[in-house]
């Protein structure tokens, strides 16, 4: 299963699957900030201003915002004839959402109850026809990235 991103913050690596295998290596130096910052608002400002990031970060992070608003905008189920009225109804349902950290707090029925939802929201994308990493783009910046994982993972075993 795929690590979230407090894992990898804590660690300063990630796990890259290249030609079939998984490598494990270092985030590069000091670009990232540890787990703890990136769970506290205050704590990820200050890194970020500290280190003259808030910037480039806000660009970076609304650039994938727009692409991410272009996918919804032209996604419609394939049954169903896109318009640009679905298209405007798709991308008004966007909205920010904060990554939590995975795994804090909950029971068990409500961390099946997000993966049902979790799963959900998938399928309905997909049945839109939206394009896989976009899906996983989206549902990971409300899901998690562990849940998101485990849902792609057990769909490509039924494959």
């Amino acid at each position: 299963m795929a690590e979230s991103i407090y894992t990898q913050l804590a660690s300063q690596s990630v796990l890259t699957p290249v030609d079939g295998k998984d490598y494990r290596h270092n985030l590069p130096s000091g670009l990232f900030p540890t787990d703890k910052q990136f769970e506290s608002k205050e704590a990820l400002l200050a890194w970020a201003e500290e280190n003259d990031y808030t910037y480039p970060l806000i660009q970076k992070g609304l650039q994938k915002a727009i692409i991410e608003v272009r996918a919804a905008f032209k996604a419609c189920k394939k049954d169903e004839k896109w318009s640009e009225e679905m298209g405007l109804v798709n991308i008004d349902e966007m909205v920010w959402k904060i990554v939590d950290r995975p795994n804090q707090g909950g029971t068990k029925s409500l961390d099946q109850a997000r993966f049902k939802d979790c799963m959900a929201m998938i399928s309905k994308l997909t049945v839109k026809g939206m394009d896989k990493e976009m899906i996983r783009d989206m549902t990971t910046d409300i899901y998690g990235e562990e849940i998101v994982d485990a849902i792609f993972t057990e769909l490509e075993k039924l494959a």
